[in-house]
């Protein structure tokens, strides 16, 4: 078998045949096209990304995924749970190696609503009432000594993701 008879539309179309010049355009301009199609997905794809405004490491959080994480701060992992059954709460942990003072500002400049308090010990929490919590619901940012650093949320019991 000819290895030109591999290409053929339903005949015998062979190269130097009178159509033998459109069916070679016409394969060229279908891997154009899946080439276009490949980098429109790959584009939107980076505008859905560059959109998203929650870190996805505060996956499954009702409003910390609203907290920027301090830049460079490694995730660590979470913690969770039911406390008193009228309340749920979550911790995500990450360590920064950055001076305590270069965090602090960070977040001051971040988060310039929420109420700061020190312990003298060089514990730094940052205390946040999200846009549209019920009473009893926050937010912390806290930094502990030796540069752990952590997102807490306390919600009312089965509040979801909104």
């Amino acid at each position: 078998m000819d290895p030109a008879s591999r290409f053929s539309l339903g005949g015998d179309l062979r190269p130097g045949d009178d159509g033998w010049e459109v069916y070679k355009m016409m394969r060229l301009l279908g891997g154009q096209r899946l080439i276009i199609a490949a980098a429109l997905v790959v584009g939107l794809m980076t505008v859905l990304a560059a959109c998203h405004k929650e870190d996805p490491r505060l996956r499954g959080s009702v409003y910390a995924g609203k907290i920027p994480v301090y830049p460079g701060a490694k995730f660590v992992g979470t913690v969770g749970g039911n406390s008193k059954g009228a309340a749920e709460s979550k911790s995500w942990f990450f360590k920064t190696s950055d001076p305590a003072e270069e965090v602090v500002s960070y977040y001051k400049k971040k988060l310039p609503k929420a109420e700061l308090t020190s312990d003298g010990a060089g514990e730094s929490t940052f205390t946040l009432v999200p846009e549209g919590a019920e009473e009893g619901e926050q937010v912390q940012v806290i930094l502990h000594r030796g540069g752990d650093l952590q997102i807490h949320e306390s919600v009312k019991a089965g509040k979801k993701q909104s």
